[in-house]
């Protein structure tokens, strides 16, 4: 949040793809592109892996 106004979101989870076992995967993540350059997209990506840490593997597709 940048001013009390939502700036960006990401979304994670258990991986979908059966033949992961104990996989965590970020699932979606956005900024809107006025915020874009300005190190959310990284707050994001730490909060995505600290919420994950239990996790053995990660993916993510793009």
């Amino acid at each position: 949040m940048v001013e009390n106004k939502v700036v960006g979101f990401a979304s994670y989870g258990i991986c979908r793809d059966d033949d992961l076992v104990n996989t965590g995967e970020i699932f979606a993540m956005y900024v809107l592109r006025v915020y874009q350059k300005q190190g959310i997209d990284k707050q994001l990506m730490n909060a995505c892996l600290e919420a994950l840490k239990d996790i053995n593997k990660l993916v993510v597709w793009v």
